[in-house]
């Protein structure tokens, strides 16, 4: 049934099989990177001017303009820095009061 498959040498097989397996390495990291550049865009998408945010050095501000590239950041009053958007890394969670009870 495979009389055709018995001329092939063993090192055809052999680099087949290594084609193959770097086919799949290939297609899995592209779709994982474009996982990730989806989830960088749609977040890049979601800034907007007002907005808490963090940058990736951990400095905590509020967007107040936003360019193509840039960000201007208030991180203090009346101190503005200028920042890339990329390197925005997440928005601020607002911080939960916890009310303090007694018993007595």
């Amino acid at each position: 049934m495979l009389e055709f498959l018995q001329g092939i040498d063993t090192w055809i097989w052999t680099l087949i099989i290594f084609v193959a397996f770097l086919a799949y390495y290939v297609f899995r990291n592209i779709r994982s990177y474009n996982k990730n550049r989806d989830a960088i865009l749609g977040f890049q998408n979601k800034l907007e001017v007002g907005s808490r945010i963090i940058l990736s050095s951990g400095i905590h501000g509020t967007i107040k303009d936003l360019n193509k590239k840039t960000a201007i950041i208030e991180i203090a009053p009346k101190v503005i820095i200028t920042a890339e958007r990329f390197s925005i890394s997440a928005f601020e969670k607002a911080e939960v009061k916890e009310e303090v009870t007694t018993t007595e």
